[in-house]
């Protein structure tokens, strides 16, 4: 379980984010399934121009749309890697029924979080780990009410809360030799853990609606800047979790 929130650390978030951060929205779909698989992007329709989250929610509750075309975008919007999605796409017979039950609204937060990590423990969901299922959560639920759960979000707890073991998390090995090599914690990349249990989940996600009605944002803005913004100019906030976490016993300083 996460601890309580640090209340100098939540005044800090409020404050780096007076001004939103830039709005992720990935790849363009189409091409991004066409270098998974050619053709791919062309059978399902899919938008050549990158998505939005709203435009992406918006897919998910257009049931005209097949679940094929919703869940390859959604790894678009992500950024998977096009390793990683032509292993998810292989097995997809394997995790479509669950995209659907959860866009039928037959999953809560936490029954959806146990579906996906059944699949992951029984190696059903190869190249997909908790960061990525939790987007189909984020945008496949009618209820709205389940968060994206990737590294920076992950992260962005541990610095609110003053630990880094909840929600677990484990070194990308390339990058943090990268970040010890150059002694730039900037450098540093890593992944939501298979550890992390649906009782984990429900309490991020209880910590982002607490969060929201604290600071009286919309738990998606509370989840958004929790993400924030990266590359060259680095987002108020990332630039923060950047150089103020380094995880649990994670020696990337001199």
């Amino acid at each position: 379980m996460i601890p309580a929130l640090n209340p100098a650390k939540v005044a800090l978030f409020q404050r780096l984010n007076i001004t939103p951060p830039t709005p992720w929205t990935g790849a363009s779909p189409h091409d991004w399934a066409e270098s998974v698989q050619p053709g791919l992007g062309s059978t399902y329709g899919l938008s050549k121009a990158p998505m939005t989250r709203a435009a992406l929610r918006a897919l998910w509750a257009n049931t005209s749309i097949s679940v094929e075309a919703c869940f390859l975008s959604t790894m678009a919007w992500g950024g998977m890697q096009r390793g990683n999605g032509r292993r998810i796409w292989s097995t997809r017979a394997n995790c479509l029924g669950v995209c659907a039950d959860v866009r039928a609204g037959r999953h809560t937060p936490a029954s959806g979080f146990q579906a996906f990590a059944t699949l992951r423990d029984k190696k059903g969901l190869p190249g997909m780990g908790p960061a990525y299922f939790t987007k189909i959560l984020f945008f496949a639920a009618p209820s709205q009410d389940a968060y994206i759960l990737d590294q920076w979000t992950a992260r962005s707890m541990h610095l609110l809360s003053g630990q880094s073991a909840y929600p677990a998390v484990r070194k990308d090995y390339p990058s943090a030799a990268k970040a010890e090599k150059l002694k730039t914690p900037q450098a540093l990349r890593v992944i939501v853990d298979d550890k992390v249990t649906p009782v984990d989940y429900v309490d991020y996600c209880n910590k982002v609606d607490g969060l929201a009605a604290s600071l009286g944002w919309h738990a998606h803005q509370v989840e958004e800047r929790l993400f924030s913004s990266g590359g060259r100019a680095p987002h108020p906030w990332r630039a923060e979790v950047m150089l103020g976490w380094t995880g649990p016993t994670w020696n990337f300083y001199p």
